[in-house]
């Protein structure tokens, strides 16, 4: 039966049918007492087998290899996946980020943008409001300094009509008298009355631009202005301290003027007796103090608040 089997080739195709025909040949032959054939079949059996396994090793060999590159490949492609993953979520953050710069830079341009434009609107409001309060203070003095000249023409035309007007009315009826051939008009009442005349005018131009204020200084502008109001009726004295001779000019005006004013409502209104006129420097500060003694009581001294104060010096008077 097994060399029967061992004649058909379909049958030893096969490696193990033919491990087991020649296992059989050889058990057989061994029991048969037929050694020599039965280890010829037994090393037949070994080499088909030795093949057989070697094959079979390479086989799993190879299926381990074919396994540890699959493994390979796909621990490649889980790397490749993760490093996509991650350049993904990389890319994203990077788009993220630079979304955020460009609203933060958005934002800070549009701030900027506000910020500019606020500060334009409000330099323009403060320039708006600088420039009506300098015309404010410019139309203030201009109405001053109209209400100044006005007030200035009022006291030359007084001065030309009470003083000057008066004389020259006197003095033609004066003449007048003299050629209808009235004897009590004599020609020297005439001449006293024309120097009369002459000193209210120079009185008058005086008033109007003192000559000694612009050629020898304030002080003695001040002193000669003193000296040409004192009258028998009233005696004016004066006394200067630490007086500069540096002054501006329009604040020598200012401060002659002022003295000016305030002997002439001594004499005009209070009808003092006598007049102490004090003026002092110290700085940048100049004070003015007047002393009246009205006729018939003691000497009073009233004080009142600075009145003027101007850009290169203060001016503060006491009456």
């Amino acid at each position: 039966m097994i060399e029967h089997l061992f004649r058909q080739p379909e049958m030893m195709a096969i490696v193990m049918n033919r491990l087991l025909v020649y296992a059989a040949l050889a058990d057989t032959h061994a029991a048969l007492g037929h050694n020599r054939e039965a280890f010829s079949w037994q090393r037949q059996y070994s080499a088909v087998s030795d093949s057989f396994n070697t094959s079979r090793l390479k086989q799993e060999i190879n299926a381990l290899e074919v396994r540890y590159r699959n493994a390979e490949q796909h621990e490649k492609i889980a790397t490749l996946e993760r490093k996509n993953r991650e350049s993904q979520l990389a890319g994203d953050n990077a788009r993220l980020s630079f979304w955020l710069l460009a609203v933060a830079c958005a934002l800070v341009l549009a701030s900027a943008v506000f910020i500019y434009f606020h500060y334009r609107n409000s330099r323009k409001l403060a320039l708006q409001k600088l420039k009506d309060l300098e015309q404010r203070q410019l139309l203030a003095t201009s109405n001053a300094m109209l209400e100044g000249e006005e007030r200035e023409r009022r006291r030359v035309a007084r001065d030309l009509h009470d003083g000057l007007g008066g004389m020259l009315a006197g003095m033609k009826i004066r003449l007048s008298g003299m050629a209808a051939g009235n004897e009590g008009n004599t020609l020297y009442q005439v001449i006293g009355q024309l120097d009369h005349s002459v000193n209210e005018l120079r009185r008058i131009a005086r008033n109007m631009m003192p000559e000694n204020l612009l050629k020898f200084g304030l002080d003695t502008a001040l002193r000669d202005l003193c000296d040409s109001l004192s009258t028998p009726s009233t005696h004016i004295s004066y006394q200067a301290l630490g007086i500069s001779s540096q002054l501006p000019v329009q604040t020598q005006v200012t401060i002659y003027r002022i003295v000016q004013e305030a002997l002439a409502n001594a004499i005009r209104h209070a009808d003092a007796k006598e007049v102490l006129l004090q003026c002092s420097q110290s700085g940048h500060l100049f004070l003015l103090l007047s002393k009246t003694m009205v006729k018939g009581s003691a000497c009073r001294t009233r004080r009142t608040p600075p009145e003027t104060v101007l850009p290169t010096s203060e001016i503060a008077y006491v009456t």
